[in-house]
């Protein structure tokens, strides 16, 4: 029997699933993707996580971590699935309950689910419910607790191991119970409260982000608009000790921001309204970005080169990219050759940018309309280069 078992080992999972076994927990890492099952048994893998290589190394050569593709008999059951939306802006939990399925026959009394997805709220008490109903002979209270990840990627373990978390069980005791387990590996505080609670205030924490990245984006197109320098705007306004305005960008991307709000905005259709505009707003930058290149194009340009397509600089996550809808939109409205350039997709074309044209530096012409779109470190050289050859670039 394992002390743990961790369902889901992507960007959250895996990171959790080996700080587990560091601390000297017998951990059983699980997930449906065959090839990556195979790749950590054979050693195959090279995370850009910071120290996630030879952590994965260490736990798995002294046999504190397995991996498997169905759950087995574990103390413990930490459920790390993803949770989007769907074609409506819906939230879509079918992953969490698809995992509550595999060890629905595995659990026994002092059994206890922890959530770390995203989840709506009231999900906690219901996947409890749901669990009773399926098993008439599950007749003991089930213990669960939602403890919302906090992770940026590439800065994964740091921020499991040193950021602040919330536990919020379905009894005191289960949040206790959880809070003694999270306290082998991390060391910022924990906060307990109840189940609701800790899945409102995940949404309402990036929530806020998408808010104030909504406001910097109005802002930069309404300065657009005035011909005035928005980078300065912000400068200036900051300067105010109670004020921070956020720097615009081309959008909002990744696995929470751009997808965590519309569980409370369906929920609560009538009240977020604030909460809807700027879910909106961020979706017209992108919009906004195709219109500025568009109209940036001369008789001159031959072609149109995009320089990133991740979510965000200097990581290998394409989730919910506004580069990439932004590339797609080119692609669709543009009468001249779009060619995209990622430096985490030379090698093997991500899934995500298989309908764009991705190329390289020498597809760069003296004509070509470069646009920044991600600024990746590995661009900066790049960028000297266009500045010296005075071929101006668009950035955002």
């Amino acid at each position: 029997m394992f002390d743990v078992s961790v369902l889901g080992l992507g960007y959250v999972g895996l990171p959790t699933a080996v700080l587990l076994a560091k601390s000297g927990l017998r951990v059983n890492g699980v997930d449906t993707n065959k090839h990556l099952i195979s790749t950590l048994k054979n050693s195959k893998f090279n995370y850009d996580e910071p120290g996630l290589n030879s952590l994965i190394k260490e736990v798995m050569s002294n046999e504190s971590l397995a991996v498997t593709e169905v759950p087995l008999q574990s103390r413990y059951f930490i459920i790390c699935v993803p949770t989007p939306v769907d074609k409506d802006d819906n939230p879509d939990c079918s992953y969490v309950y698809s995992a509550i399925d595999s060890i629905i026959d595995l659990l026994e009394p002092k059994s206890t689910i922890i959530l770390e997805s995203t989840i709506p709220l009231g999900t906690t008490k219901n996947v409890a419910s749901y669990i009773q109903s399926q098993k008439s002979h599950i007749n003991w209270p089930v213990q669960l607790a939602h403890c919302p990840e906090r992770v940026l990627p590439g800065n994964a373990l740091n921020e499991i191991i040193y950021n602040n978390r919330i536990i919020g069980g379905t009894s005191p005791e289960t949040t206790d119970n959880v809070a003694k387990l999270y306290r082998r590996f991390t060391q910022g505080q924990i906060q307990k409260t109840t189940s609701t609670i800790a899945e409102f205030a995940k949404l309402a924490e990036n929530t806020f982000r998408d808010i104030n990245i909504a406001y910097a984006n109005e802002l930069s197109m309404i300065a657009a608009a005035a011909n005035v320098d928005i980078n300065e705007v912000i400068r200036l306004a900051n300067m105010h000790p109670r004020v921070h305005i956020h720097k615009p960008g081309i959008g909002v991307g990744g696995h929470c921001i751009p997808i965590d709000p519309w569980f409370l905005a369906s929920e609560f259709p009538e009240l977020a309204k604030i909460i809807k505009t700027a879910r909106q707003v961020n979706i017209l930058k992108e919009s906004w970005i195709v219109d500025q290149i568009l109209k940036s194009i001369s008789t001159e340009v031959d072609k149109i080169v995009l320089l990133g397509l991740t979510y965000k600089e200097n990581v290998d996550d394409f989730r919910e990219s506004p580069a990439i809808r932004i590339a797609t939109k080119l692609t669709e409205r543009s009468k001249l050759d779009v060619i995209s350039i990622d430096p985490f997709i030379l090698e093997e074309q991500h899934y995500s940018t298989s309908h764009l044209s991705i190329g390289s530096y020498k597809d760069i012409t003296p004509n070509s309309l470069v646009v920044l779109l991600v600024k990746h470190d590995s661009f900066q050289d790049l960028l000297v280069q266009l500045d010296k050859s005075k071929q101006k670039y668009l950035s955002f």
